[in-house]
């Protein structure tokens, strides 16, 4: 990642090992879901799945900002991706996941993510939604280097459980 600087602090997380050991992680509860999160050295943007997409747009105020284009995921195979604006960031700790992009389709859908700047709110506007009664797949957040390129370094303790980022004050750093 860079070398260590001396306003680099630790920030310790629980690992979430319910993906299996090659794909341990985090979990971000998000509006009472779990998603689980893995740090990706490959992609400049965070890349969340369609389903975990819709639950951090409901969740924090999110709406589409871009048309669809095609994004490795895996193994090199494209697939379309938007962006995703959020009202409210979406925090990992102390950091805040930048550059935020779903996945339009896979194992579920992004339908339902607002498009374009938000509308003012009617106050007598009253919205219904329901949930599906059943099993949703594990969602899938990968976070890429516009979230963690300014840390020094991250390091997997699996006999304590826990993954530690050596990052320097988020705040402080341009929103790319």
């Amino acid at each position: 990642m860079r070398e260590a600087q001396p306003g680099d602090r630790p920030i310790t997380l629980p690992l979430d090992t319910e993906m299996g050991r090659s794909q341990t992680g985090v979990r971000i509860d998000v509006g009472g879901r779990p998603i689980y999160a893995a740090f990706s050295f490959d992609r400049a943007e965070s890349l969340v799945t369609a389903t975990g997409g819709k639950w951090i747009a409901d969740a924090n105020g999110g709406r589409f900002d871009s048309e669809a284009r095609e994004a490795p995921i895996l193994y090199g195979v494209a697939r379309p991706i938007r962006s995703l604006n959020l009202e409210r960031p979406l925090m990992l700790a102390e950091l805040e996941i930048r550059n935020l992009a779903v996945r339009v389709s896979d194992m579920g859908n992004s339908r339902g993510i607002a498009e374009g700047p938000a509308p003012e709110e009617d106050p007598s506007e009253i919205i219904v939604s329901g949930e599906s009664k059943g099993k949703v797949p594990s969602q899938r957040l990968y976070i890429g280097m516009d979230t963690i390129g300014h840390c020094a370094s991250i390091t997997y303790d699996f006999g304590a459980g826990t993954v530690t980022l050596m990052c320097p004050d988020q705040r402080l750093l341009p929103n790319p």
